[in-house]
This record gives C-alpha cells, structure tokens and sequence, in this order.
C-alpha cells in the first residue's frame, strides 16, 4: 500500500519579513490617518473651532475697543457720570422693590395657608442706595483701569498677575519675613517673586511692604484679557486634541516598529562585532602557532649543542 502524501507545511515567516510587513502596514495607517481621516475630523469639529476662534476674537477686539472709548469717557465725563448714577441708582431701586414686593408675598401666602404653604426667600432684601458718584472719582476710576488692565496684553501676563492677585497675600508675607537673610530671600524671590508684589520691609530702601497695584480692577483686567488665553491656549489645545484623535494610536504603532527595528539591527551589529571577534582570535591563535613551529625550542637547541659538544 502506497504511504499516504503528508502535506507540506509551509516554513515559518522571518523576523525580517514580519517586522517588515508590519512596519509597511503600520506607515500606511499613520498616513491614511494623518491625511484624510485628520482631515475628516477637523471638518467635524469645525464648528466648534470656529467657535472658539470667534469668541476670542470677538474679546480681543472688544478689549482694544475699550480702550478706544475711555479717552472719549473722560472727554464726557460729566454726562458719563450724572448717566451711570442714574442707571445704578434705577438697579438699586429695582432690586429693592423686586426684593420687597416678594418678601410681602411670601408673607401674605404664609398668612392665607396659616403657615402650611411658604414661598423661599432668597437672600435678605438689599439695601436702597442712591448713587452720587463724582466726575473726578469716576475719571479717576476711568484712568485707573487705564493704565492697570493695559499690562495685560498677553497669555503670560494674564495668567501671571491673576495668580499674583491670587496668591500674593500668602507668598509676601514669609518673602518679607525672610528678606534680612539675604541669600535665602534672594533664592526664594527668584523662584515666586513673580507672583508676588514687592516684599519690602518698612525700614528698607524702596519699602513696599507688600503694597499691591490697583486691586479693583485686576479680575475686570484678567477678564478682558481672556481673549489672549482662548486664541493661544485654549484654541491650539483643541487643535492638538483632535490632532491626536487621528494619528496618535497609529503614530504609537509606528514608534514601536522603530524600537523593533532598531533591536533587530542592534542584534544583527552585535552578532557580527561577535563573529569578528571569534575570527579575529581564531586567527591570531593560527599565527601564534605557525610561528612557534618554525622556531626551534629551546630544549631542543640545548641537546643539539651538547651533542655537537661531544
């Protein structure tokens, strides 16, 4: 009986020829995902880009208007004066009765039910107040905001002096403790004298002792300088966000085949460096031992003289 055919099994893939494939595999997917699929995505989120993209601007130039008009508010600011005591004052009012006409309400809701119903009262009334602001305090507030909120021109100015004002009343106080050891002041005011205002003791030159800038303003300033922060950070953060929605897993993948590259080359160089060596020594060995047989030794040369001796 004949012996039944066995089928031929197919001989096993390289390493080469693996890593090979999957880098080719890999490359692809990277550019298939940095072209149409990232394009794909950033049609998607185009809305909200834009979005983004406006509302920044909308703030940077509603910034830059800002200080277009204050000159022209302190060039009127009699009628400007007389206007803002007016509306405040008609707020207050408003409040006052909105605020008052709900407390009788709620009062006499309590009175009808005998208790068993109550309408909430949020907060106490407010006080009736009447504004009477004056041309100079207001120019002066005008000018204030002025020359305050105009350092504010900037991602690192904004984020920088909104910590100041946040955390400077903790950081000057130990600066100002510390600042007779100079070397130890010095140190430290390197490292968070950014964030803090001047920790000059009173006694010193320049004394400061931790008088801060104008403080009214400094959130109003941080606020109107949110448009630096969305257009160079928040904006660039979501491009990156969607960037790495599209190409980071195959990118990771593709980093991978390099590092598998990289010990696939690196054991091949070491293998040869290895082989070279095993020649290189294999060879010596070959001369040293070519060399010492045509060479007489000396036991030898010693019996040939003493027979010649004889």
């Amino acid at each position: 009986m004949k012996a039944p055919k066995t089928q031929e099994e197919p001989l096993p893939t390289s390493h080469f020829e693996r890593l090979a494939k999957g880098t080719l595999k890999h490359a692809e997917t990277l550019a298939q995902a940095s072209s149409t699929k990232l394009l794909g995505l950033y049609c998607r989120h185009a809305a909200l880009l834009f979005f983004v993209f406006v509302l920044g601007a909308l703030l940077l130039y509603a910034r830059k208007g800002i200080f277009w008009l204050i000159p022209q508010l302190i060039e009127q600011v009699i009628p400007v004066t007389v206007s803002m005591d007016l509306l405040l004052s008609y707020f207050s009012i408003e409040s006052f009765v909105v605020s008052e006409a709900w407390h009788i309400i709620s009062d006499v809701v309590k009175v009808v039910t005998a208790g068993r119903s109550d309408i909430p009262v949020l907060g106490a009334s407010p006080n009736l107040k009447f504004y009477t602001f004056s041309p100079r305090e207001v120019k002066t507030a005008l000018n204030t905001f002025s020359t305050t909120c105009s350092n504010y021109d900037s991602v690192a100015s904004v984020m920088g002096r909104s910590i100041r004002v946040f955390m400077g009343s903790y950081i000057c106080p130990v600066l100002r403790y510390i600042y007779p050891v100079r070397w130890l002041y010095d140190a430290a005011h390197a490292l968070l004298g950014w964030a803090s205002p001047d920790p000059t003791p009173a006694g010193f030159d320049g004394e400061n002792n931790c008088a801060e800038d104008p403080l009214d303003f400094s959130w109003v300033c941080a606020a109107v300088g949110t448009g630096y922060i969305i257009l160079e950070v928040l904006l660039p953060i979501f491009i990156a966000l969607v960037f790495l929605e599209a190409v980071f897993v195959p990118l990771v993948r593709v980093l991978f085949d390099v590092l598998q590259w990289q010990n696939y080359l690196g054991s091949i160089g070491f293998t040869l460096f290895a082989n070279m060596l095993v020649v290189a020594d294999k060879s010596i060995e070959s001369i040293a031992r070519r060399f010492s047989v045509g060479q007489p030794t000396t036991t030898g040369y010693t019996a040939r003289f003493k027979t010649h001796g004889e």
